[in-house]
């Protein structure tokens, strides 16, 4: 058994949070953004593990989150 990492970076997502302090009748996605940005960030590590077609044992994927990468560290045979 091996243990991989995938691991992607995090896009500076200031830009958005600025906008939305300035435009106070901005109101569309802004409720929980965070949490759907993370959510997006792991779709798509699972997606480039499953696109090298290795299908990881069930209950081994590992989920990283830090400030500026995510990382997804899986086992496999």
């Amino acid at each position: 058994m091996k243990f991989k990492k995938i691991t992607i970076k995090k896009i500076n997502q200031n830009y958005l949070i600025n906008l939305i302090a300035k435009n106070n009748k901005i109101s569309s996605g802004r409720k929980n953004y965070k949490q759907h940005y993370e959510r997006i960030l792991k779709n798509v590590l699972l997606s480039k593990l499953f696109a090298k077609k290795i299908i990881p044992f069930k209950g081994v994927l590992k989920i990283k989150n830090n400030q500026d990468k995510m990382s997804l560290k899986y086992k496999y045979k």
